[in-house]
């Protein structure tokens, strides 16, 4: 029988922001909560936060505005592979 992997917590943090934003709950152009918010809101610590939203910043979501925050970017080259991450996770939870 074929076990499901885990996923590491950061990738489910991301896909969590990642949907918000999607759903436009974070809008784009717009900053998002500070890291010590999301990470009271989410439930988890400073670090997995830090963590994923650096994640998304790679991947074109996100950028960073020192001093200011982190805010959605106003096109997200992102949003292409949104199904990318919950394509992923359906195979390694269903083993499929």
């Amino acid at each position: 029988m074929s076990r499901a992997i885990a996923r590491p917590l950061y990738e489910r943090v991301r896909d969590e922001i990642m949907e918000r934003v999607s759903t436009n709950q974070y809008e784009m152009g717009r900053r998002l909560p500070s890291a010590i918010t999301l990470a009271g809101q989410l439930g988890v610590s400073v670090i997995t936060i830090r963590r994923a939203l650096q994640d998304l910043k790679t991947n074109g979501v996100l950028t960073a505005k020192p001093g200011l925050g982190t805010f959605v970017k106003e096109s997200p080259r992102f949003f292409c592979n949104i199904n990318f991450f919950r394509i992923r996770w359906s195979i390694n939870t269903i083993g499929r």
